[in-house]
């Protein structure tokens, strides 16, 4: 195996290892995210995700197939890739925009309400929903933009009624 394929293996099993960390961080924070107060809607990237997802099987079932005593730290970097790339876009495909008990479910992380410090909805869209967050850069807090989120029109009076009254409280 030459020195360009380990690279690209060694690349593939970090890839893989990410996307198990993500997938844990996912199924943790579905645990942590309590009752869902109000569901919003499914994912509008939705079916891009499946097309990720299809992509994904490919290269793991390529992957998988492709093994073989000269590459096989590739073709098993490939294949685990490519299975934890197609759960991943499933677990993204089938999120749901929810306000919950503990924060705000954006499709597969929870946002805490305590790392919420406002929101502003997009005067040109008015379903397009922007939430500043508190993070945390070298020790100081400072508050992001999270890029915006798409609102069914409908769901929107319901949601910033909700969202305004649980940041309030806490």
């Amino acid at each position: 195996m030459n020195s360009l394929t380990t690279l690209v293996a060694i690349l593939l099993t970090i890839l893989a290892f990410a996307m198990i960390a993500g997938l844990l961080k996912c199924l943790s924070d579905r645990r942590k995210r309590g009752a869902v107060v109000f569901d919003a809607g499914s994912n509008p990237a939705g079916r891009r995700q499946l097309g990720v997802g299809a992509v994904c099987l490919f290269l793991g079932l390529g992957g998988a197939l492709g093994l073989t005593r000269e590459f096989e730290f590739f073709s098993l970097s490939l294949a685990a890739c490519g299975f934890f790339g197609v759960l991943a876009a499933l677990m993204n495909w089938n999120g749901r925009l929810c306000i919950c008990e503990h924060g705000v479910w954006l499709y597969s992380d929870l946002i805490a309400w305590r790392r919420i410090t406002g929101h502003r909805w997009d005067h040109d869209d008015p379903a397009s929903l922007t939430l500043q967050v508190r993070r945390l850069r070298g020790g100081q807090a400072d508050t992001v933009d999270l890029p915006p989120i798409k609102l069914a029109e409908k769901n929107r009076p319901r949601f910033e009624e909700l969202l305004n009254e649980l940041l309030s409280t806490d």
